[in-house]
């Protein structure tokens, strides 16, 4: 699901890295790169949005036509589906950050970030399942909870740090 999203992006991820590097070679102002920020969030955010739904939606579908689960209840399932959903919409919006960070030629910063809130993301969700709950709601709802932090994080470091 997360592999096709990427062509729903559309060219805003890659668009985006080159005005970020035109920003590094001086030739916008910060002020125009945080307004083409906001504008491509807004559009990503109503893509977001539409992505979480269309999964959502298809949940019944996905789960009957698609991925056969015999030994689990459908609606099980659909629930999973549709976590899984809002967990690919908030990954769909990590994409423009990523770009930016490429485009500014901070590639070391985001991936040494990225590691360390993967590892977090990771370990919560192995905590949660170990610990409190190991059923699937529990997986996707962990997941659901830490998947805004990478966007956060970059997101910030973005526009006050940079």
């Amino acid at each position: 699901m997360q592999v096709r999203t990427s062509i729903i992006d559309m060219g805003i991820g890659p668009a985006f890295a080159r005005e970020m590097a035109r920003f590094t070679a001086g030739v916008t102002s910060i002020q125009t790169i945080r307004n083409l920020l906001r504008s491509i969030e807004i559009i990503v955010f109503i893509l977001s949005v539409l992505i979480g739904m269309a999964i959502w939606c298809d949940s019944g579908w996905l789960d009957t036509s698609w991925l056969r689960f015999d030994k689990l209840f459908t609606s099980l399932v659909e629930e999973a589906l549709s976590m899984a959903a809002a967990v690919v919409a908030l990954r769909f919006s990590e994409g423009i950050y990523r770009s930016a960070f490429i485009g500014l030629q901070k590639q070391v910063v985001f991936n040494i970030a990225n590691a360390l809130l993967v590892t977090l993301r990771h370990a919560g969700v192995l905590g949660i399942l170990a610990f409190f709950s190991p059923t699937i709601e529990a997986f996707f709802m962990a997941g659901f909870q830490f998947a805004p932090d990478s966007s956060r994080f970059v997101r910030y470091h973005l526009l006050y740090i940079s």
